[in-house]
């Protein structure tokens, strides 16, 4: 994992994600959610944050018969 300092200087670890205060963090999510696992434990150790996912109100509509909609139309190479 990488941060950035205030300089804009790139550095490996969380060391420059700060302590208190909101952080927004912007992953990359083409790995289906798979990496979730190893963001979530490394920030909650490291930094004592709990992250947070958020989602396109799509993906919790559900269909009149009570089934969620075909989101494979989506997908695209």
């Amino acid at each position: 994992m990488l941060s950035t300092t205030e300089d804009g200087k790139v550095v490996k670890g969380l060391a420059r994600v700060p302590l208190e205060g909101p952080v927004l963090y912007i992953g990359y999510h083409m790995l289906l959610g798979l990496e979730v696992i190893s963001l979530v434990s490394e920030f909650l150790t490291q930094r004592n944050i709990l992250l947070r996912g958020i989602a396109h109100p799509l993906l919790f509509e559900r269909l009149r018969e009570g089934r969620l909609p075909d989101v494979s139309t989506f997908d695209s190479i």
